[in-house]
């Protein structure tokens, strides 16, 4: 008998029962016209057929086909394409909302035949063909042939649709139609007729078919014995719900409902009611939605949050409930403002007991519950009435067991100590100054971990407490000196146990873990974790370490291991966000919690699971205002055409809008956020290449892994442009080398006059040394005549001819060889030698490592400083004298020539002395001009020679000559 009453008690006072609530979308909301015929699920994205053409649905934005204008009456989807019969127009096909259309048959309004122009209850078989229906037919497209099969079933129809519906059977279809049940035979292409009886609807579920027949019964068919079995007579004709695959359930709907039936238990149970007349459903097994298709908009079902489940508590009349706690039995208890006691057993039996006046609170020790009511406390025992053991001449907040004594907290004053058993109170047992009490006003007590803890508002102090039995006072543990800086405030309201001996207190600003020497372990801070309101109340902590608190604006989670805060509302189906009453943590994760209009169950771990399914897409991109099409994830545009770019998007999971948020970044910059609106507008971006990174999560803070890119490339005018910079820098660097070649040839042409103008001078040089030369040579010649030596005076002529030829020659040339230097050098030397009649001798050394003839220095080098040796040091010598001539490479410097001339002559001092300024060796100085001209770094170095006895005894001249070797 008692199993018979729990049985009948438990639907209306437990858990309220999962239902669906409905969302109705019409014209106001963007749908082209509330008169819908059907939808279907593609892509991720909804699609809806309507009277004024088909469009897509993301769940906040309605996208028109632009080429689909007319009424859609019968839509089909075989995933990759979309068929669709658009009135005035065929049979068409689309792949998506933005490709072009397709007309696969067109109708044909010139003759006289109505089966022309319809093609109504789409289908594509698993061979290729597409089936419809007109007025007297039944029809496939061939994926063979491409061409029409019709075969005739109503010839006297006078409906506009011949109903028809179809079941892949064997090596066919098995079609049902108003007119019967046929079997067609894809081999043969031939009709079988199997059963006379009409049937509205057909479902094929695992291995059995089910249909309605023109009795709108609900009937099993049997195809081998081609029978028809009913077992659910209806009210009216019905139509299956074929996207619904709940085992041993089958959804199904009429003109005005929607129902479920229970092939186990045969029960019938009512969904949803419309006022509208019912053209279409679709269950979106995906995100468990149910979507109607009425004359009067898209109504969209979908089940409340199971995560949060409201209690119907018995004859509470909806009043406040106060106070919520368990018992180890596993029992919940609940008080509230009217003076009741709830108790739900574990096997879901409710008892009341009434006490008449406000219970402010409950607290319980092993099995004994201990109840504040008015000025009374009460205790209830198991298998006992309650029982009042205390009363007071004032009100009572709360009264707890402890170390066998009752402590009972006033609404105002000191607390009292009663005797466990007398229940008579002890004096003096809390030696406490007055102050204390009368400054510091209790909201909550607490026995654990060995103490007493009292939470408290303490104005001139901070309202966390302990008893200290040493001392009998209740100690502040703000008297410790590392908590000075943790308190949260000084207003704290409850308190709640927690693992690892430590306790959690709640306060008006946050909350504080203490452990049980007194010292704060943790600290939250409202405005520190962006917490809605300060006025945190209810706490606790999970199994998980998670502490759940609530305020006046919601409950909250906060997570120990991401030490983030995450707020659960009224959008996650909360009766109220006032979470200020009631509350207790129960076993299995299970929270209760007390708001002004119910007491609701909340399941820890399922309400924080993600709603999304990580299905983000791009819906449509618009331009100055206008729709983009073909829709992709790229957009490429000129920066003078764009003033605005807008991205629609969406997580496609069509629940509560509100529950979904949206961010976005660009490249790798920080994310910013769009809250629940899925719309990115863009201000006339400036030139460059974007990618721009999407994603969506839920009010929970939990993002989906699925994110969308969009790559936005806007293009900068031609003077934006990288050409245009490279073609400046271009333009740049061609004036430059303009203006280069331009200085480049000035400085040639400069050059080659400064090298003309040295060419004259080194050709006036030598046009002066040569006359010098000649002016001593002719005397020469005519000393041998004079002395009528004409043998001497002819080899003398010869030798000097050729000489002068050879000067002749080399004058023309701005570089000889070294080889042709020493040509001219020996004709000079033996033509001196034979003019002193052979006074010196000289020695030409020339080292291995040079080869003369291809050395190039400047002519007749080498003759002035010879010529010097001659007659200003051997000359002026008594004796015969000796010259060497030496030629090296420079080891320090390439391309460079040593030419060392050496005299044993009388020194140039002895020639100082003897006159010589009377005469000015210009020979010698023009050629260290020339030298110098040549090449500056060409110098020539003159050196006195002594003997042991300090005597001059020569001179040396060094010339370093800088050649060319070429």
């Amino acid at each position: 008998m008692l199993r018979l009453v729990l049985l009948l008690v438990l639907p209306f006072f437990c858990c309220a029962q999962n239902v669906y609530h409905a969302d109705s979308i019409r014209f106001a909301s963007g749908l082209p016209s509330d008169v819908v015929s059907a939808t279907l699920r593609k892509d991720g994205f909804l699609y809806v057929a309507t009277q004024r053409g088909l469009c897509l649905y993301d769940g906040y934005l309605f996208v028109a086909a632009n080429d689909v204008k007319n009424a859609v009456s019968s839509i089909f989807s075989d995933g990759r394409h979309i068929y669709f019969e658009e009135a005035g127009v065929g049979l068409c096909e689309k792949d998506n909302i933005y490709s072009p259309k397709k007309i696969i048959q067109a109708v044909r309004f010139e003759d006289n035949n109505p089966d022309n122009d319809h093609f109504q209850n789409i289908y594509k078989d698993r061979y290729g063909n597409i089936w419809a229906t007109d007025f007297h037919q039944v029809k496939y497209l061939s994926a063979a042939t491409g061409k029409w099969r019709s075969f005739l079933l109503a010839p006297d129809n006078q409906s506009l649709n011949l109903a028809a519906d179809y079941i892949p059977y064997k090596n066919g279809l098995i079609i049902t139609t108003s007119t019967g049940t046929f079997y067609w035979v894809s081999k043969e292409d031939r009709l079988i007729p199997m059963n006379k009886e009409s049937v509205a609807s057909c479902l094929q579920k695992q291995s059995r078919i089910f249909c309605f027949n023109r009795n709108s019964s609900l009937c099993e068919y049997f195809p081998e014995t081609n029978t028809i079995k009913p077992f659910l007579k209806m009210d009216d004709s019905c139509f299956f719900v074929k996207e619904y695959q709940v085992n041993n359930e089958l959804m199904y709907y009429s003109n005005k409902a929607l129902f479920v039936y229970d092939l186990r238990e045969g029960k019938t149970r009512k969904l949803f009611e419309s006022t509208n007349k019912i053209n279409h459903v679709y269950y979106d097994s995906l995100i468990n939605i149910v979507w109607l298709s009425t004359q009067n908009g898209l109504i969209k079902l979908q089940k409340n949050n199971i995560a949060v489940q409201s209690l119907v508590l018995p004859e509470n009349g909806n009043a406040s409930v106060t106070d919520i706690l368990f018992d180890k039995s596993g029992n919940l208890w609940m008080a509230d403002v009217q003076g009741s006691l709830l108790q739900k057993t574990r096997q879901g039996a409710w008892k009341k007991y009434d006490f008449g006046k406000q219970i402010n609170g409950l607290s319980i020790k092993d099995t004994n519950i201990y109840i504040a009511a008015a000025n009374s406390i009460y205790r209830l025992s198991p298998q006992d009435k309650p029982r009042k053991i205390i009363t007071a001449d004032f009100p009572l907040k709360k009264a707890i067991e402890a170390e066998n004594k009752i402590w009972v907290v006033p609404v105002k004053g000191s607390l009292k100590v009663y005797d466990f058993v007398s229940f008579k109170e002890i004096k003096n047992y809390v030696i406490q100054d007055s102050s204390f009490f009368q400054n510091n006003f209790v909201n909550d007590i607490c026995y654990a971990h060995g103490k007493v803890w009292l939470a408290t508002w303490a104005p001139k102090d901070y309202g966390i407490a302990f008893f200290n039995e040493s001392n009998q006072r209740f100690e502040s543990i703000s008297k410790i000196k590392s908590n000075d800086t943790l308190f949260v405030g000084d207003y704290y309201n409850r308190i709640a146990v927690a693992e690892n001996g430590s306790l959690l207190f709640s306060a008006h600003g946050g909350w504080n873990r203490v452990f049980s020497d007194g010292h704060i372990l943790q600290s939250l801070n409202t405005r520190t974790y962006n917490i809605a309101n300060d006025n945190i109340q209810g706490i606790a902590e999970d199994q998980r370490g998670n502490i759940w608190f609530g305020c006046a604006e919601g409950l909250y989670q906060f997570n120990n291991n991401t030490r983030t805060a995450v707020r659960i509302s009224e959008i996650d189906g909360l009766a109220s966000n006032n979470i200020t009453g009631g509350f207790c943590l129960g076993k299995d994760n299970l929270l209760y919690i007390a708001t002004e209009k119910s007491v609701q169950q909340v399941d820890l771990l399922k309400v924080l699971k993600t709603s999304l399914i990580s299905q983000l897409q791009l819906t449509a991109v618009k331009c100055n205002g206008n729709f983009i099409s073909p829709l992709t994830t790229e957009l490429s545009q000129k920066e003078k055409d764009i003033t605005q770019i807008e991205l629609y998007f969406s997580a496609l999971n069509f629940t509560n809008k509100e529950k979904v948020i949206y961010r976005y970044r660009f490249d790798n910059e920080p994310w910013s956020y769009l809250g629940s609106e899925p719309r990115l507008q863009i201000i006339k971006p400036a030139a460059g290449h974007y990618n721009v990174t999407i994603e969506a999560g839920d009010n929970l803070g939990n993002w989906q892994s699925k994110t969308l890119t969009f790559q936005l490339n806007i293009i900068p005018p031609f003077y934006k442009t990288t050409w245009f910079y490279v073609l400046l820098m271009l333009l740049a660097v061609l004036l430059a080398w303009i203006i280069n070649r331009y200085l480049v040839r000035q400085e040639t042409l400069k050059g080659n006059l400064r090298r003309k103008i040295k060419e004259n001078e080194n050709r006036m040089l030598r046009s002066q040394m040569n006359p010098h030369f000649m002016f001593n040579s002719l005397n020469s010649i005519n000393s041998f005549i004079i002395q009528n030596k004409k043998e001497e005076a002819s080899g003398y002529l010869t030798s000097f001819s050729r000489l002068m030829r050879k000067i002749l020659d080399n004058s023309r040339k701005e570089f000889i060889s070294l080889q042709e230097e020493l040509d001219a050098t020996v004709l000079y030397l033996n033509l001196e030698a034979v003019r002193m009649e052979h006074k010196f001798d000289y020695r030409i050394n020339i080292d291995n490592s040079i080869d003369a003839a291809s050395i190039f220095i400047p002519p007749l080098i080498l003759q002035p400083f010879l010529e010097n040796a001659i007659w200003h040091g051997i000359n002026q010598k008594d004796g015969h004298g000796f010259i060497t001539i030496n030629f090296e490479p420079d080891k320090e410097i390439t391309n460079r020539l040593i030419v060392t001339i050496t005299d044993d002559g009388v020194g140039r001092k002895a020639t100082h002395k003897s006159g010589s300024k009377a005469y000015k060796s210009h020979g010698l100085e023009i050629t260290m001009e020339r030298l110098k001209m040549n090449d500056r770094d060409n110098c020539v170095k003159i050196i006195d020679l002594y003997d042991e006895s300090n005597i001059p005894a020569g001179t040396m001249v060094q010339l370093q000559i800088s050649y060319n070797d070429d």
